[in-house]
């Protein structure tokens, strides 16, 4: 059960009763109506809305008339206060979250479009012929978005293009902003002893609203109760989006407005000191610290029922406990649970988001319904958490597709292991940076095949080289095909003492061993160098060679660095993404390579050239030769793809993978 939401009148609880493929939207009522919640042990338990979507975000509008909620994570619902949905806005590829306008008749909402970028969006509720609006209109990533409780104000974070976090907001109406500005300018002439009246000058620029706009931002500038209900909230929708302002703001999380409309809320780290922050709109938006606590805002509080009132923000801290700024409000749950439950659970909810969200709606010919009756069982059943992941890989495995995976989190891992007994710690094989020769038939030992360059081995101190034999580890007589994992588990990589014999010489030293994931970049490094070698060889030093082995932003950097000091002085460059896994950067790579000079900078002592500064990046323009392979996957592919389409260079190998999806991960519970 999640997502609780309490009626406006505090008699009914809604939430949402996950049970994996579906969600149904349950209602709570107190057995004793007479009595406070936490009075009551017994409650009255109704179903408003029961079907096989899956739905998320539930919330309740100010006035307590309408709920909304996402399903599917792609559509955002408005129904009325019984779970009768009277409105579902377009399905869009996410929606990642939404607040109500104060009147209860508009949304604003963080959506993602089939290009997969994230904007902020006004949407009518009431009058479907106004089309939803993109207020934040930007190409990198926006969120989060608050109403400010006056209805005059959106603010949300996002990012600017070449900087970091920054908090945005806009005024709804023009004449707020403008009345804003003549008041500026009112107060500053009367903190002076005049009176605007005295300067006709000044009242002419400002307009004569100047004279009589009270301040947009004073708690008493204007009523937010109409005569039957919320104040309508009015929006000047034209050129709205460019009265957005931006103020950049080092790693801010989630903002909140404050019940009088003026202060925002939010966590940051501002000069290396994280905490709850604030600004003051419109005046003074420099970031200051407000309190050392912070999280997930859930809303304001007070003694009493009026908003305006309210007095404690009500947060998810970061150590998730429920609290204040000022206080923690500890409490203890006691529940049993069912492993088979659990499991159960946790499989329909895989099985489900498969089901709405996989690209495919054939299921690559799978029949969907039937493939769960196939698995449900045996999931249930599992008699431990590997058994259980291989029935998800089976489950993934039905639609012969690419980019499919499961995982234990920390949490699951820990409800699996209640039952057994385990160490606090998960064992590892060191590894001695020694590659052995597997074919070795000797009575005793491991003989050296190869000493990993860069290993822990690696050192004239040691002294190992091909053909040693390792006798003796930790004062353990080695024999050939013995297992490793015997001499070398622990709880971390540990420094052993090793014994080894070279021709008639018998030493002892000490090895510092490291991990096989280390042991392996190691060899592939290693593997790289005699590559770059061998194309400095053969084309007597005019070709340089870069590898990319996944496309993620550590391997970009890597590859600008090199692509300058490998190329600066080369006439081409091979560029090696066999074994590719993928990732996200191929644009950004061909970017560096797709760079068109258009004009010369001529020197009064030197050749012409343009000018590498303007471009921003390293730009590699010269001859390229990319080699690819079957295990070349994903965004390698698509790279690869690129320079055969474009005909920026030769594409050398044979066919790839062919696994290109665009795909994100989500969790099951």
């Amino acid at each position: 059960e999640r997502d609780c939401e309490f009626s406006r009148d505090g008699k009914r609880l809604y939430f949402f009763s996950d049970r994996g493929d579906n969600t149904a939207l349950l209602v709570a009522e107190k057995e004793r109506p007479d009595h406070f919640w936490w009075e009551n042990s017994t409650f009255k338990i109704s179903a408003l809305v029961e079907d096989q979507t899956r739905r998320e975000g539930l919330s309740i509008s100010p006035d307590g008339k309408r709920l909304a909620w996402i399903e599917t994570s792609s559509v955002l619902t408005i129904a009325d206060a019984e779970g009768k949905v009277f409105r579902r806005f377009p399905k869009v590829k996410a929606v990642w979250g939404y607040d109500w306008s104060p009147d209860g008749r508009w949304i604003v909402a963080a959506m993602a479009d089939d290009y997969n970028n994230n904007d902020i969006w006004l949407l009518s509720i009431d009058n479907p012929n106004i089309p939803p609006y993109n207020l934040s209109r930007s190409f990198t990533w926006d969120g989060n978005p608050v109403w400010s409780p006056d209805g005059k104000i959106i603010a949300w974070c996002g990012q600017l293009a070449g900087s970091g976090t920054t908090l945005f907001h806009v005024w709804l109406r023009t004449q707020d902003e403008e009345a804003l500005k003549a008041q500026g300018y009112r107060k500053a002439i009367e903190h002076m002893g005049l009176r605007l009246q005295d300067r006709p000058e000044t009242t002419e620029i400002l307009g004569a609203t100047a004279l009589t706009a009270p301040d947009p931002y004073s708690p008493n500038a204007d009523a937010l109760q109409g005569e039957t209900g919320p104040k309508p909230v009015e929006i000047d929708l034209e050129g709205l989006h460019e009265r957005v302002r931006a103020t950049a703001i080092p790693e801010m999380g989630s903002p909140t407005f404050a019940p009088d409309s003026r202060k925002l809320l939010f966590p940051a780290t501002v000069g290396g000191r994280a905490g709850t922050y604030e600004v003051t709109l419109p005046d003074d938006l420099r970031p200051k610290f407000y309190k050392p606590r912070w999280g997930y805002p859930v809303g304001w509080f007070g003694r009493d029922k009026d908003p305006a009132r309210a007095d404690r923000l009500v947060m998810i801290s970061s150590d998730r406990k429920i609290a204040t700024l000022d206080e923690t409000y500890e409490f203890r749950v006691y529940q049993e649970l069912d492993i088979r439950d659990y499991q159960e659970l946790g499989f329909l909810s895989a099985w489900g988001i498969l089901r709405d969200m996989f690209y495919d709606a054939n299921y690559h010919g799978a029949d969907w319904e039937a493939v769960r009756a196939k698995y449900q069982a045996a999931a249930r059943f599992a008699p431990h958490r590997t058994v259980f992941e291989r029935i998800i890989h089976s489950l993934n495995g039905e639609l012969n597709a690419s980019h499919l995976g499961f995982y234990a989190s920390e949490l699951s891992t820990q409800e699996w292991n209640k039952s057994l007994v385990t160490h606090s710690w998960e064992p590892i094989t060191s590894h001695l940076g020694i590659v052995f020769d597997q074919e070795y038939t000797g009575d005793n030992g491991w003989m050296v095949r190869r000493v990993i360059p860069g290993g822990p081995a690696d050192s004239n101190q040691i002294g190992l080289k091909p053909g040693d034999l390792i006798t003796a580890i930790d004062g353990k007589p080695l024999r050939p095909g013995m297992d490793p994992t015997l001499i070398l588990n622990g709880p971390r990589p540990g420094k052993f003492f090793v014994e080894f014999r070279s021709g008639e010489t018998t030493r002892k030293v000490y090895i510092e061993a490291i991990t096989y994931g280390e042991a392996r970049e190691l060899v592939k490094k290693a593997m790289y160098e005699e590559r770059r070698s061998h194309v400095h060889r053969r084309s007597g030093g005019t070709f340089g060679y870069i590898n990319i082995s996944k496309m993620n932003n550590d391997e970009y950097f890597r590859f600008e660095r090199e692509i300058f000091a490998e190329g600066f002085d080369k006439a081409g460059m091979v560029i090696d993404v066999r074994d590719n896994i993928g990732g996200f950067t191929a644009d950004k790579v061909l970017s560096v390579l797709g760079a068109q000079r258009h004009s010369w900078s001529v020197p009064r002592h030197g050749s012409p050239a343009y000018l590498a500064g303007y471009w921003g990046r390293p730009v590699f323009d010269k001859p390229v030769v990319v080699l690819c392979n079957q295990n070349t996957v994903s965004n390698g592919e698509i790279f690869s793809h690129a320079i055969k389409q474009l005909g920026r260079g030769k594409l050398i190998g044979v066919q790839t993978n062919g696994g290109v999806i665009a795909t994100n991960d989500g969790p099951l519970l």
